[in-house]
């Protein structure tokens, strides 16, 4: 059979072939047989190679086998056709478009390795064309997939599947708020403070599906402040308010406001039994206008990062746990967004450390003499720029100097002499 798609092409039929026909066949066939399942797979996949030729018949098995796949399909075997079965199987479960659960040759294939666009979108019931862009956008297919119809692109089938179930749990922004029963500034400051987490299922921001949240992850949260909130009422209590009406009252944000409760930092909360979501919350105002509110002593990383006049990746370095511990402690507030920096962390930083760029304000003198008096006595910096961003000295390490000494090297430096050698 072998020899016969081989010699006279998928389209024969055992029944138009003569004697001489089936004796060029066998010995054509035995040229690949002999040499064991490896030459049985190279003829294979020179059918393969032949039926790319003829336009979309690659994509067919019996337009590529021809007679010898319709012959082990088929039920009505009386004998055993041997190991051939198996080969043509692993094969074509190994090289072709199998869908998960797609029985091949006899036997289920639970995992197939390679699947198509085609068969996945409507094993999971997802559209193709989504489908497809979702996968050039993680870079299982290339950017030239695009132009291809969505049979031909086989894929890897696990990577293929985890794409389908993301888009299937895909839930599009402006649908969210419906689901959680929210406000979209509500919305929006989840996302900020990471409640929740896009999920971008697109390389462009076009569509309902390129920035998308998980479904999960918003059942999640809405179990999450079930628990968060466990006593429930039927109606507001007096004195109390729903977070929409706190909101407004208040001069408090969205962002402070739902920091404290995913943090257990609200005392006084409930929920109202036919109200999901929340909108559903009810509050005490009071609550609020408490000492609480008053502002946290400190700055924010950022305020930090111009009070000392770095770069954004030189303090982030200053605050990175290294061995002894960060040179600029920075906590976690869990009422605000970001790092947060105390007044003694500032004033720790500054009783130990010397900025090379803060040498001026330092020594009352010009950075240019100021750096030379520390070349005098041989002091070099804890940390250089490329390794920290910045240059930073030890404390303890750089001089006291007096003022008579400030003011002659101060001379020294704005002397025609020195001028004429920086010149």
């Amino acid at each position: 059979m072998l020899g016969a798609v081989l010699a006279f092409g998928p389209k024969a039929k055992p029944g138009g072939l003569t004697m001489l026909d089936w004796a060029k066949a066998g010995e054509l066939g035995w040229q690949y047989v002999r040499c064991g399942e490896h030459g049985v797979r190279r003829a294979l996949t020179e059918l393969q190679e032949a039926a790319k030729g003829r336009g979309r018949d690659w994509l067919s098995r019996s337009a590529v086998f021809g007679m010898l796949y319709r012959w082990l399909a088929s039920s009505k075997q009386r004998k055993d056709p041997g190991e051939i079965r198996e080969v043509l199987r692993r094969h074509i479960v190994e090289t072709m478009d199998v869908a998960p659960g797609e029985v091949v040759l006899g036997q289920e294939v639970r995992t197939p390795r390679l699947s198509s666009v085609t068969t996945l979108s409507k094993v999971d019931r997802v559209n193709a064309l989504t489908l497809r862009d979702v996968l050039i956008a993680r870079g299982v297919l290339d950017c030239h997939a695009a132009s291809r119809t969505c049979s031909e692109l086989l894929v890897d089938t696990k990577k293929g599947r985890q794409a389908t179930y993301a888009i299937r749990c895909a839930v599009p922004v402006t649908c969210v708020g419906e689901i959680l029963n929210a406000s979209r500034p509500m919305v929006s400051t989840l996302i900020e403070i990471g409640a929740l987490s896009q999920v971008r299922l697109d390389g462009e921001a076009r569509g309902k599906l390129s920035r998308s949240i998980d479904a999960r992850e918003i059942h999640d949260l809405l179990n999450r402040l079930g628990n968060l909130v466990p006593r429930v009422v039927d109606r507001i209590p007096p004195g109390m308010a729903t977070i929409s009406e706190c909101l407004e009252r208040s001069r408090l944000t969205n962002e402070r406001v739902l920091r404290r409760l995913l943090a257990r930092r609200i005392r006084r909360v409930f929920r109202l039994a036919n109200v999901k979501g929340f909108k559903g919350l009810v509050l005490d105002p009071k609550e609020f206008a408490t000492s609480d509110n008053l502002p946290q002593p400190g700055m924010s990383l950022e305020m930090a990062m111009v009070v000392l006049g770095l770069t954004r990746a030189a303090i982030n370095s200053l605050t990175r746990e290294r061995e002894g511990g960060a040179l600029l402690e920075a906590i976690d507030a869990p009422d605000r967004y970001g790092k947060w920096v105390l007044p003694g962390a500032l004033y720790e930083f500054r009783k130990h450390f010397v900025l090379g760029h803060k040498l001026e304000l330092e020594y009352h003198i010009k950075r240019s003499a100021a750096k030379s008096l520390l070349d005098k006595h041989g002091i070099e910096p804890l940390f250089k720029p490329r390794e920290i961003g910045t240059t930073i000295y030890r404390r303890g390490d750089t001089p006291r100097r007096t003022k008579q000494e400030a003011q002659g090297t101060q001379g020294r430096e704005g002397s025609p002499q020195s001028q004429g050698v920086a010149l």
